[in-house]
């Protein structure tokens, strides 16, 4: 999990692209604040070919993993031209939805949940207010950006507020390069850039919200590639044999001092002197079974 929405919207604009009838893309509407709403083009497997109508809007709760929509997102249903490709600001892939059947629309006015996990970057613990807040850039794999994931980005900023739950928000504000997992931020506002794509979500952590810290961030290990000429000759890439003449030229595996080395060769010699004696006193078999008379 890198980035995910969960929470109530309303599904409209059913259309289902003809080489593919298991699949049906949705405009996803998000509310945020009177007269603002995000606006998601989701992708739903449609495994068991649900029928939806294109007319009434369907309220329901999602979880749908997502991304910051670009003008390189592959939408094929078809495919949209730019101009339409800036009227969402996400793009994402549901992973499952319910249905929430007929339901007041003040009820709907709910901002959702999302569910981060990046390397954190810009962390300003200290803000001059009693809101620490810190920026993280999540990566996941999506339909849309399937002929390069590197495009599939979610840039986001979290913020920290004073609350009962969280009375010093500098605390618990993670520093620069650093693995979080954010759960249950509610989504608060989103900033497009001056073309009208978006460049950032706001996200307040609240009373609900919390962080996971999993340390500090190291680059990907690389191999350290040995050039060819410096592997020895005897070697060659054979399992090399056992040979029971280098325990001789190794010495004696006893201890130098002198006097653990007395030690161990009085326990050695005490031992088998033992062993014999225990020999010894074992019965023959001539004894225990005496051969049968002429």
């Amino acid at each position: 999990m890198a980035s995910k929405i969960i929470g109530l919207t309303v599904l409209t604009n059913p259309r289902t692209p003809v080489a593919n009838p298991h699949v049906v893309f949705f405009d996803a509407n998000f509310w945020l604040a009177d007269g603002i709403q995000l606006l998601g083009c989701l992708r739903y497997y449609n495994r068991s070919r649900i029928t939806f109508d294109d007319v009434e809007p369907i309220p329901c709760v999602i979880d749908a993993s997502i991304a910051a929509m670009t003008s390189q997102a592959n939408i094929d249903a078809p495919e949209l031209p730019d101009s339409e490709k800036k009227e969402y600001q996400i793009v994402g892939d549901i992973t499952w939805m319910i249905p929430v059947g007929e339901i007041a629309p003040e009820a709907l006015q709910c901002p959702p949940y999302l569910y981060l996990g990046g390397v954190v970057k810009a962390s300003q613990k200290d803000t001059g207010t009693d809101t620490a807040r810190f920026d993280i850039v999540c990566s996941q794999w999506l339909n849309a950006y399937r002929h390069d994931q590197r495009l599939s980005k979610l840039p986001v900023r979290i913020f920290i507020s004073k609350t009962h739950r969280c009375p010093d928000p500098k605390k618990i504000c993670p520093a620069d390069d650093t693995w979080v997992s954010v759960q249950a931020g509610r989504l608060s506002k989103f900033i497009l850039n001056d073309a009208g794509w978006l460049t950032q979500l706001d996200v307040d952590m609240g009373a609900d919200g919390t962080i996971a810290f999993m340390g500090k961030w190291t680059p990907p290990f690389t191999p350290i590639k040995t050039p060819g000429n410096a592997l020895s000759a005897g070697n060659n890439g054979k399992r090399r044999k056992f040979s029971y003449g280098s325990l001789a030229e190794r010495g004696s595996p006893l201890p130098r001092n002198p006097a653990k080395r007395s030690r161990i060769e009085n326990l050695a010699l005490a031992s088998s002197e033992s062993s014999i004696a225990s020999l010894e006193d074992t019965p023959s078999m001539s004894s225990v079974c005496p051969e049968p008379a002429a």
